[in-house]
Parts: structure tokens; sequence; C-alpha cells
């Protein structure tokens, strides 16, 4: 296993744990974190290569922030995977799963790759594998918000009294921690709004590892996925959620710090 920093030529950087092959090998996840207040023209004038539906979600945006955020997060997105892929990203083909998961067309996808987005702010991820099913998700601390009211809607009950037993000051992060870890969960399964979020709980402690602890109904969920935290700065929760049991050595963290307009760390999941 090598750890190293590439830099390319058009000002993107990749940071690598893992043998350095060019796409992600079975056992293997690549997490690309973008930047969505980059001013990188390759990025900002790719519109060229967004799809008619791409364009319209943009246009209905109000705010111009998050016209250029989405804008910004989508373009990087087809940037990556036609890289992967091996074509101009205006040739990328999307379809949706019976669930409505985006994922690439089959004619395009013969090693199955299968990807998730995420973004808040100005930070997105993106992670991608090849035959693993996947999520991911990231949340901006917020400390004005009516965590308790949401709580109580969206979380379990085991999960609403572990968070009402911490200390008030400890309770935005672990909301945040439990908040991630539910939505990548989700995302993972693919399921969306099929899946109720208060039907399981999850680990909410930030000096906890990342887990699940119940799925009602459905006890082998228990042992189908691995929960990861994504360390990047105190500014921010994520959390990667991948089929399987049997990884070892994965630890994705960003703190290092970046400066191209998105950066990739490739973790190598051991025992597949």
């Amino acid at each position: 296993m090598v750890t190293r920093m590439n830099h390319q030529a058009d000002d993107t950087s990749r940071w690598i744990l893992s043998s350095g092959r060019g796409n992600p090998s079975p056992g293997e996840v690549d997490i690309w974190r973008i930047r969505l207040d980059t001013e990188d023209r390759s990025i900002q004038h790719a519109g060229d290569f967004l799809g008619v539906d791409e364009l319209a979600r943009v246009a209905r945006f109000r705010l111009e922030c998050d016209r250029k955020r989405f804008f910004i997060a989508h373009a990087t997105v087809r940037k990556i995977l036609a890289k992967y892929v091996g074509c101009e990203p205006i040739q990328l083909v999307f379809e949706n799963s019976e669930k409505s998961k985006p994922r690439l067309h089959q004619s395009l996808n013969p090693h199955d790759l299968r990807f998730n987005l995420s973004h808040s702010n100005d930070v997105a991820l993106l992670v991608v594998t090849a035959g693993l099913s996947v999520g991911i998700d990231i949340e901006a601390v917020n400390y004005d918000l009516a965590m308790e009211e949401i709580a109580r809607a969206f979380f379990s009950p085991d999960e609403v009294r572990s968070l009402l037993t911490l200390a008030k000051e400890q309770r935005t992060e672990a909301f945040f921690c439990c908040w991630t870890r539910k939505e990548a969960y989700i995302k993972a399964k693919g399921d969306g709004f099929f899946t109720a979020s208060g039907s399981f709980s999850v680990s909410l402690r930030p000096d906890r590892p990342a887990a699940l602890l119940r799925v009602a109904d459905d006890a082998d969920e228990l042992t189908r996925w691995s929960f990861y935290d994504i360390k990047i700065d105190r500014a921010y929760k994520a959390t990667l959620v991948v089929e399987g049991r049997s990884h070892c050595g994965f630890s994705p963290s960003f703190t290092q710090g970046f400066s191209p307009s998105f950066t990739r760390p490739r973790v190598l999941l051991l025992g597949f």
C-alpha cells in the first residue's frame, strides 16, 4: 500500500492509499472531496456537458449561491465519472433504480461502478465503488437548529433518548453524527423515502464508532453494512456506509487540507 499526492495538469490532485490503479477494484472505495466555492474555469464553464434535467434543476434554485453549488457539484461529478468510464462528460447517461437512486446506464458501466453524492454549504463528497452498494452524507454543523424537535420527528425513540442523556453542549455534535449516519445508510440501501427513519437506530456519540445498532424486522442488516466517520474539519460531519463487513485499515480523512477544486483519497478495503 502506498501513500502519495499526485498533482495533475488540470489542477486536481489525488490522495491515494492503495496500489495506485486507475479504477477502484472490488473492495476499494474512492472518496472525492469537491470544493463548491471554486473559481476553476474548467468547472464553471462546464454547462455544455450537463444534461437537460440537471440544467432544469439548476434553474429552479431561487438563490444564486445554491445554483452555483449545484452546478459545480454535478459538473464535477460528470467530469470525474467520465474519467472512470473513459468517455466525455456529455456522453454519460444516467438512469434511476426502481427506488430512484441514480446510477450509470448499463451500456456505459461494464465494471458495475456505483456512486453517491452529498453536499452541504461549500463542500461536496462523491464516493465511487465497483460492485458495492454505498452511501455518503455530509452536513454542515448548525448550532442554531431546533435539534430536539427534529430528532423527535425523524430519529428512533432509542436515538432520542440517547441524545437527551448527553450534556447540552454535546448534543449538537451528536445530533449531526446521528443525522449523517442515518442518511448515509438510507442512501446506501437506495430506498429513499421507502425507509422510515425511525425504523432503525444508529450510534450517535461522537466519541463512539459509527455503527448500525438496530433495524426493525431485519436483524441481518446489522451484518450487511459497515459505517465510517469521515473526518473533514469541525464545521462538518460526514459518514460513509459501505456494503460488507470485512474491512480494515480504513480511516478516511481530509483534515490534511487541499488546494485544488477536487481531491481523492483511495482506501483499500480488505477481506473481499
